[in-house]
């Protein structure tokens, strides 16, 4: 087992970077679910009513980039969290 002295701010951006990747990851989930809701009451539904057109045309595709941004967001946290892990690997070993 390997013990690394850390100071506290290293541990805090540690936290933040997690904290920011669940959060991201849960809302592109959610909000995926959101819009693959929409489109498939849309494909089942014998007729739309203006309204839910106007859902499957506008609001699905918008949902979708939501979440792309989301989880692009997500990677980044989760790629920034590996820098900070590795600098600290990095500074221990010297």
């Amino acid at each position: 087992m390997k013990a690394y002295p850390v100071f506290e701010s290293e541990i805090n951006s540690f936290s933040v970077f997690n904290g920011l990747a669940m959060i991201s990851f849960s809302i592109a989930s959610a909000l995926f679910a959101l819009a693959a809701g929409i489109i498939t009451s849309a494909i089942f539904a014998e007729t739309l009513t203006p309204a839910a057109a106007i859902l499957t045309k506008f609001v699905a595709p918008i949902l979708i980039i939501a979440s792309l941004v989301a989880l692009v967001v997500g990677l980044v946290a989760n790629v920034k969290r590996a820098n900070v892990w590795s600098q600290i690997q990095k500074e221990t070993k010297g």
